[in-house]
């Protein structure tokens, strides 16, 4: 069964640059993606049953959703990065790198906004939306709230600007993109 999965794998390998072309993947490192392809690869030939149909279609759409699974992950780098993050913020604010086995009560921290911490938040976040485009920015600013008011729905959005909800979601894609890209570098 191993040496049938490995022969799958080395027989479609040239599927995964192709799917890799298909997709649109300006700011990632093309590399990066075709190594998670190859994964997805591995993954559809452990998992095909020939009963369901023929295995390049099959591999096509596990390939295509371990690249677009790995575009979508923070930073590029998966849970990794995010638990590296996680854990550089719990330093910034002061609290410990591991939770610790203490009642839930006893160190409740002041549920009053820290106003220079905040201050300072609101300075990064304005310093990244700066670098986008004027429409991505209005999009990110109505999708999330940021300008003190409820974050608005796509349709509201897209009525704003006078384009399309899609339109919006792929706005919306695009400047979250480059924001991860810029958080990251």
């Amino acid at each position: 069964m191993q040496a049938l999965r490995s022969l799958l794998v080395h027989m479609h390998a040239d599927l995964v640059p192709a799917v890799l072309h298909s997709i649109p993947h300006t700011l990632r490192d093309h590399r990066d993606l075709l190594q998670e392809g190859m994964v997805g690869l591995v993954r559809a030939a452990a998992s095909f049953d020939p009963r369901l149909g023929r295995f390049p279609t099959y591999a096509r759409m596990r390939i295509r959703g371990a690249i677009l699974d790995a575009m979508r992950a923070p930073c590029f780098g998966g849970v990794l990065d995010v638990s590296r993050t996680l854990q550089r913020r719990r330093k910034e604010a002061g609290l410990p790198m591991r939770p610790q086995a203490e009642p839930i009560f006893e160190n409740v921290p002041d549920p009053r906004p820290d106003v220079e911490r905040a201050t300072l938040a609101r300075d990064e976040v304005d310093a990244l939306l700066a670098r986008l485009p004027q429409v991505e920015r209005d999009v990110i600013r109505a999708s999330f709230g940021l300008e003190n008011v409820a974050p608005a729905t796509g349709a509201r959005i897209g009525l704003a600007l006078g384009v399309s909800e899609s339109r919006v979601a792929q706005i919306r894609a695009r400047a979250l993109e480059r924001l991860r890209a810029a958080a990251c570098a």
